[in-house]
């Protein structure tokens, strides 16, 4: 029996370290490794997690299962207090 070769998706590099990954978590990866934590766009105050949107962001927040346990033993009810949004933002794009 054959098996079908996936078609190989299309990869990018790092500029700054030469790593190799699919476009969206190329922009994870710059963001963690070489963007300085005041520049990002968008951040959860609870861990590291860092990204180019706000929707990422909300997402991240929301869905993310230790931050919604952590809320709920706070007493929190709207988890948007843990966005953070850069004043001077840094913009990736690829």
């Amino acid at each position: 029996m054959e098996t079908a070769k996936k078609p190989s998706r299309v990869q990018y590099r790092c500029k700054k370290c030469q790593k190799i990954d699919r476009k969206g978590r190329l922009a994870g990866h710059f963001f963690k490794y070489h963007v300085s934590f005041d520049q990002v766009p968008f951040s959860c105050s609870l861990c590291s997690f860092r990204c180019q949107t706000q929707q990422h962001l909300l997402d991240h927040v929301t869905k993310y299962a230790p931050h919604v346990k952590e809320a709920k033993l706070r007493g929190v009810t709207d988890l948007r207090r843990y966005l953070y949004k850069s004043d001077n933002p840094f913009s990736v794009s690829v």
